[in-house]
């Protein structure tokens, strides 16, 4: 499997590459009312509406400018379902045969986790390979400020 990295803050996250339909240059969304900060708004792409969301924000790591590296990741599930995560910056594309996995004793709270398929190391870094599926459903988890509120 190849995965696309991509950086929030100075972590490396991946995603499976075929999940990945398109790249984009970040750009404002439309806002909508009710719903939560990490749901940035929405996007006509090629007449789909597809909802962004901010990959900081939705894993609780904070909010940052937006600049010149930010992107916008449209990933799809096999329904053809379109979704748009904000991250800092693309940036590089592993091939898990080449990699080893990291094993690991996760046992503490994390906005991460829910979404986390696997943890692997890569050039003395370790990757945390994301679940689309998890990341796409947007109801799955609460962002760490509705815990907050409860």
């Amino acid at each position: 499997m190849e995965c696309l990295t991509f950086l929030l803050g100075k972590e490396r996250f991946a995603v499976d590459i075929l999940r990945v339909r398109e790249i984009r240059v970040w750009s404002a969304p439309t806002r909508l009312p009710a719903v939560p900060d990490y749901v940035s708004g929405v996007i006509n792409l090629r007449g789909m509406v597809v909802p962004i969301l901010d990959l900081r924000l939705r894993f609780g790591i904070g909010a940052q400018q937006y600049d010149a590296n930010t992107v916008t990741l449209i990933l799809g599930n096999a329904e053809e379902r379109l979704m748009g995560l904000v991250v800092d910056a693309v940036s590089d594309v592993l091939s898990l045969d080449e990699l080893q996995g990291v094993a690991a004793k996760l046992n503490a709270h994390s906005s991460v986790l829910p979404f986390l398929n696997t943890l692997v190391r890569h050039q003395q870094q370790v990757v945390a390979i994301l679940d689309v599926d998890a990341l796409m459903d947007i109801g799955r988890v609460p962002c760490l400020e509705d815990e907050d509120a409860a």
